[in-house]
């Protein structure tokens, strides 16, 4: 009987140390002064248009953990758009271009938010290292969580509804926008973190995806794209590919294959999963990571809806594209595969199954939408129906 009594009161104080251990605790927001990063703007706007913008806001330690914000001017809380730039995780920053938003002067997209009374963040996040990296895309990923949910966490300082934020981005960005808004709340306990910033919601009432990646599992692309590719004349296949490694059955899909064939695109898709060859794709460790970044399989019907537009120029390769020995080639090639319609038609097919309500402009495929043509007027309709 000891023996039991014994056994039973150290049993309940192992289960009482644990309860103590994930109990959560408060932690503390540091103040912000956000006059202090308040400037002026580097888009001349329309001047009936008031607003105050505050540059280069840190929200990390990261000397490219930076954000730029565009605030409405308003009494009430404001809804939000973030931008997150492209450049496929190697290159870009948050300043806003033409190119980045397809041709369209980013003057007029700030106003026409501005004038609706929804503010406006472009952020800027950690790049890939194409030479050394160990971390991968999962870095950059977290990187735009954190933004957003800084975002969030000093919604009152910005006056932003942190229940009323959209996001939106351009290839690496719109794969980014993805993966954030249809993933499920990547919000950590207080018992797991003494970090306040990733204890916020991420989760946001609208995405916006232009140029875009179906997944970042990229062997998946052989199916989503390549596949329908082959039906409209693609000459390449993997086992003719210069320099092209070999996979465990002998053979390479023909997305790495053809990306692999191309050193300066080789080295891309090697520090995207923080590898130093791509026959090290089918490692078990490689498979569990491209797994974690698989954007497809995030997708439900309870997801927030999505705008999604490719507006690649054609559906089968140019003659040209096949000279892997000329820069030119090699970069219209890297957007042909990376940007193809194909890509946003595998989201728009995976929306369609879930029914999960969407947007997508795909016009070589003859996929478009008569009511809503542009983001800008997807966006103001989703923000400004959530009050």
């Amino acid at each position: 009987m000891r023996k039991f009594l014994l056994l039973f009161f150290i049993n309940a104080l192992f289960l009482s140390s644990c309860d103590l251990f994930e109990q959560e605790v408060d932690l503390v927001k540091e103040p912000i002064d956000i006059s202090t990063y308040i400037s002026t703007s580097p888009l001349q706007l329309d001047a009936a248009v008031n607003y105050q913008y505050a540059a280069a806001v840190p929200y990390g330690t990261n000397e490219k953990n930076k954000f730029d914000i565009y605030l409405a001017d308003a009494t009430a809380p404001t809804p939000l758009v973030i931008w997150i730039h492209g450049g496929g995780f190697v290159t870009g920053d948050r300043s806003l271009s033409p190119q980045n938003f397809g041709g369209q002067d980013p003057t007029d997209i700030v106003t026409a938010f501005l004038s609706q009374g929804i503010s406006f963040a472009s952020i800027s996040y950690r790049l890939l290292d194409a030479q050394n990296e160990t971390e991968g895309v999962i870095k950059s990923l977290n990187d735009s969580k954190r933004a957003l949910q800084y975002l969030k966490l000093y919604a009152e300082e910005f006056n932003i509804d942190p229940d009323r934020i959209g996001i939106f981005g351009a290839s690496a960005g719109a794969g980014t926008a993805l993966y954030l808004g249809l993933s499920d709340d990547l919000a950590i306990s207080t018992s797991q973190t003494d970090d306040i910033v990733l204890t916020q919601s991420t989760s946001v009432k609208a995405i916006g995806a232009l140029e875009t990646q179906a997944t970042y599992d990229i062997p998946k692309w052989d199916q989503l794209v390549f596949k329908p590719l082959a039906d409209h004349g693609l000459k390449l296949d993997s086992k003719s590919l210069p320099n092209a490694v070999l996979g465990p059955e002998g053979d390479l899909p023909l997305s790495v294959g053809l990306l692999s064939a191309v050193p300066s695109i080789a080295a891309t898709i090697n520090s995207f999963y923080g590898i130093s060859s791509v026959s090290d794709l089918y490692s078990n460790e490689t498979s569990a990571y491209r797994k974690q970044v698989e954007i497809l399989s995030l997708m439900d019907a309870n997801d927030p809806p999505i705008y999604l537009q490719n507006s690649i120029w054609n559906l089968e390769p140019d003659e040209s594209m096949y000279d892997l020995n000329n820069p030119e080639s090699i970069g219209a090639l890297f957007n042909f595969v990376f940007h193809h319609a194909y890509q946003a038609k595998a989201l728009h097919d995976r929306a369609e199954e879930v029914g999960l309500k969407h947007v997508s402009i795909i016009p070589e495929l003859g996929i478009e939408d008569e009511n809503t043509k542009d983001f800008v007027t997807f966006f103001i309709g989703e923000l400004k129906e959530a009050i």
